[in-house]
């Protein structure tokens, strides 16, 4: 029996769709003695990686909402 490694493709062949988030990321350059600091833009993406029934390598923008702990079409 394989270890994890030797275990992930198998999820990914099983699975009848597979999502990833990608959340963008912008960068506030350092200033008067302070560090630079990254924060998200809110540019994020659901990109439909696989799917079985329909077209894949597509995404869907999306917001995320931080109080209702969920993403949203924009």
């Amino acid at each position: 029996m394989g270890g994890p490694s030797a275990q992930s493709g198998q999820i990914e062949q099983d699975a009848h769709a597979v999502f990833l988030l990608h959340r963008e990321k912008g960068v506030l350059p350092a200033r008067q003695g302070k560090e630079a600091e990254s924060y998200f833009t809110g540019e994020d993406k659901i990109i439909i990686a696989k799917q079985r029934s329909g077209p894949s390598g597509t995404h869907a923008k999306v917001r995320f909402d931080g109080p209702m702990a969920k993403w949203e079409e924009r």
